[in-house]
């Protein structure tokens, strides 16, 4: 493990090194506090890049489950400061690779970065969370994104994780002692969030008792988090300032990706009345090209009609000019037949 190569990461290797962009230098120093904290030994992530870079050289037992599009993969296996000793690659989309994977042990630590359509957030989580022990750290990127935003919210209430705070749009979380939650069952119940968000508090009763939701939750859903025992992340004022600016930012990319996702149909309607006027233009061209053939085809008929009724009066001139001519032909011949007085 090398610190020395930690620091020269965070310092020195550009955040868009690939082209999918990478984790600032604040959620990496917090990622690599945390490691240390809960002495994180066996670590996996979703997806590859500088937290790779990081992790191979902090961790003793690594796994990165990248799906091997793009170039983060070959520039982290490329790059000098890459420690192969300490990691292994799991190359394919997670949402096949993962299902079938199976950990050596507990997990320490654990990043999640991979695809953040919906459900694959949820589906990443669930093929993690029962291989994370008691005390170790996960860690949620991208949870300005409302998919992972609403995994987020989950965790926050949920008994199993004590929310340890947000570094910019990266949340941080510590398994507590909770019970592991089925992962094959239901039991939807004994899930905090559940009880507190659920709108028929009277179906419960028989399982909780008269008054629960307000013996729980004081009648009203306010959010308690606790630090878990880790160190907290307590920001100097010019970072506190710095953080605030940034949690105004996530509040404006909320309200951009609306903008842009507006912006995206409003481009892709553009581009197809253009498509489809141009269809329209070519169809016009073989609309007059037909006409104008039409028109030939006509002229054409036309003038064989003609030619034909030439030719048809032609020969019936002929034929009147012949008969004409053998007339006196015939009479004078008979003249020339008689005999002379």
């Amino acid at each position: 493990m090398s610190h020395e190569n930690v620091e020269r990461i965070i310092q020195e290797v550009s955040r868009d090194y690939h082209i999918n962009g990478s984790l600032s230098p604040l959620v990496l120093r917090r990622i690599v506090e945390l490691h240390g904290a809960v002495d994180a030994q066996r670590t996996a992530e979703t997806g590859c890049g500088l937290t790779t870079l990081v992790f191979s050289n902090l961790s003793a037992d690594h796994t990165s489950f990248a799906d091997g599009s793009g170039d983060s993969l070959p520039n982290t296996q490329a790059h000098p400061y890459f420690n192969a000793a300490a990691a292994r690659f799991v190359v394919g989309p997670s949402q096949t690779t993962l299902p079938h994977h199976i950990f050596d042990g507990p997990l320490d630590l654990v990043l999640l970065d991979g695809p953040h359509a919906y459900p694959f957030p949820n589906l990443e989580y669930y093929y993690f969370y029962p291989w994370l022990r008691q005390g170790g750290i996960l860690v949620i990127d991208d949870v300005h994104i409302p998919t992972i935003g609403n995994l987020y919210d989950f965790l926050r209430e949920d008994e199993m994780w004590a929310h340890l705070g947000d570094v910019e749009t990266t949340a941080f979380f510590q398994r507590t002692e909770a019970p592991t939650h089925p992962p094959h069952g239901d039991d939807w119940p004994m899930q905090r969030y559940n009880r507190r968000h659920f709108p028929y508090q009277a179906a419960l009763v028989p399982i909780y008792g008269e008054g629960w939701h307000e013996r729980e939750f004081g009648g009203a859903a306010a959010l308690s988090v606790t630090d878990g025992g880790l160190p907290s992340f307590n920001p100097s004022p010019e970072l506190g300032a710095l953080l605030d600016a940034q949690a105004a930012q996530r509040e404006r990319l909320r309200a951009n990706s609306f903008k842009h996702q507006l912006r995206e149909e409003r481009l892709a309607f553009q581009a197809g009345a253009r498509a489809l006027n141009s269809r329209v233009v070519q169809l016009h061209a073989i609309v007059r090209k037909l006409r104008a053939e039409k028109l030939a085809a006509e002229t054409r008929a036309t003038e064989a009609e003609r030619r034909v009724d030439g030719i048809k009066k032609a020969n019936e001139f002929k034929a009147d000019q012949g008969t004409t001519n053998r007339g006196p032909s015939r009479w004078l011949s008979s003249l020339l037949r008689r005999p002379h007085s």
